[in-house]
């Protein structure tokens, strides 16, 4: 067939195609058969199970080398590179952190607490003997009793709705630490990606520098541009890439921060679409340093009846038993009640001043406090405004002004309207437009992050 294909006479025309398709068909066939074929016995040969995510093959211990080397580039390309947004970093945040899961123990350290309120003081058991202590039978009594003693009833009362309150206050406290870390973690986020979108600006810019540069050396041994012209270029393509080095590095400090946030050491890729943040509108009442405050107060108000009831008068109650071994031996029983009333008083009433200044000093700390948080939050949601309305203002105005600029000063500058010079400053205030874009709707975001994740 090959004297066919390659055929030049009479009818060449109508050979070459079928002998084209037959040497294509032998070619691809013995391919199949001598490679491909024995490849794919190779890779599932000797299987015994087949998982699919995470995918992993199971197979016996003669598994060949070619099936380990085809599968794990597919496993790594599975595995790495993965894109993520925002909810998935901050998923794995809350799933990793080591400082919020010291703050989910501590919350369950308190739960556990709670449940000792009704804890009574250890049962005394005890047995005694004496000789003035005489039986029917002539003989002394070995007595057996049991002791129990215990607060006032509404000590406990009180001390349940103390330790309630403490349980709301761990948790308000797991929910601050929770806002602080997700707040951290998507200010990380939003930068990141404002430093990529300075990158690929720059690199725009490097790029159209780099262009220039190649012209100018042409240009140079034509005699066709000035030698000042020439370094002007190559000054300013150095100076970018440099420019270039600093982002980049920055980049990689940011993007190292979101993996230490999240415990997640694989690398993985941001969505490239610029986000811009709906305003958050939240009540001031939600927000956990809100309640944090008021849980304080609550708290502090509690500990006062804490400290009554632990005034009142601590019951005690005893049962006895009493006989001997002798003959004629009895079991005679007793009952005792007994009541703890604090002569000494003074500590009691002191202790309890001291809890009403507490409460009273936790009141206006928490007024000042609240006062400030709303305070702020007004101011937040006015810069918040402004902001937005900037960006808005950019989106519409500034950005399409940026790229007329650049499109501009390159045409002029081609046909040699303008010098290097002039051409440089307009590309370097359409840059300046585009990368204060960028850096608004981060200062935007951060701000929307602050509202949200309030901590004060």
């Amino acid at each position: 067939f090959l004297p066919m294909a390659i055929s030049s006479g009479a009818g060449a025309e109508v050979q070459r195609p079928l002998a084209t398709v037959v040497i294509g068909g032998l070619i691809t066939s013995t391919m199949l058969t001598l490679i491909a074929l024995p490849l794919l016995y190779e890779i599932f040969h000797n299987v015994t199970s087949i998982k699919l995510f995470p995918l992993r093959v199971s197979r016996a211990r003669t598994c060949t080398i070619i099936g380990f080397m085809l599968f794990v580039p597919l496993i790594s390309g599975l595995t790495q590179n993965k894109e993520m947004n925002l909810e998935q970093l901050g998923q794995m945040t809350l799933e990793n952190n080591p400082r919020l899961k010291a703050y989910q123990l501590k919350t369950e350290q308190k739960e556990t607490m709670a449940k000792t309120t009704f804890a009574l003081p250890k049962t005394a058991v005890s047995f005694g003997t004496d000789q003035n202590n005489i039986a029917e039978n002539n003989h002394p009594l070995n007595v057996w009793s049991v002791e129990q003693e215990m607060a006032f009833p509404t000590y406990y009362i009180a001390n349940k709705k103390a330790k309630s309150i403490e349980v709301s206050l761990a948790k308000t406290e797991y929910e601050i630490v929770k806002n602080q870390l997700l707040k951290e973690l998507s200010v990380a986020y939003f930068e990141t990606k404002m430093l990529s979108q300075h990158l690929k600006v720059y690199n725009g810019l490097d790029s159209i520098y780099t262009t220039l540069l190649q012209q100018a050396e042409r240009k140079l041994d034509l005699k066709d541009v000035n030698t000042l012209e020439y370094l002007t270029i190559k000054s300013k393509r150095n100076e970018i890439s440099l420019y270039i080095k600093r982002l980049k590095s920055s980049y990689d400090i940011s993007y190292k921060k979101l993996q230490i946030l999240t415990g997640h050491q694989d690398s993985f890729t941001l969505p490239e679409s610029v986000e811009i943040l709906s305003r958050e509108l939240s009540n001031s009442d939600s927000i956990p340093i809100y309640n944090y405050l008021q849980q304080q107060s609550a708290l502090t108000a509690s500990q006062i009846k804490v400290e009554k009831n632990r005034n009142m008068p601590d019951l005690s109650f005893n049962y006895f038993q009493g006989s001997n071994s002798y003959a004629d031996a009895k079991t005679y029983s007793g009952f005792e009640v007994g009541v703890a009333v604090p002569l000494f008083y003074g500590d009691y009433r002191n202790n309890v001043k001291a809890a009403k200044l507490a409460y009273d000093s936790q009141l206006l700390l928490a007024e000042n406090e609240q006062t400030n948080v709303l305070q702020r939050l007004n101011a937040l949601r006015i810069q918040c405004s402004n902001m937005y309305f900037m960006i808005q203002q950019y989106q519409t105005d500034e950005i399409p002004l940026s790229e007329e600029i650049k499109r501009t000063a390159m045409k002029a500058y081609a046909l040699r309207e303008i010098d290097f010079l002039k051409f440089a400053l307009s590309l370097e205030s359409a840059i300046d437009i585009e990368t204060a874009y960028y850096e608004g709707i981060f200062n935007y975001n951060k701000l929307v992050l602050d509202i949200k994740y309030f901590t004060y």
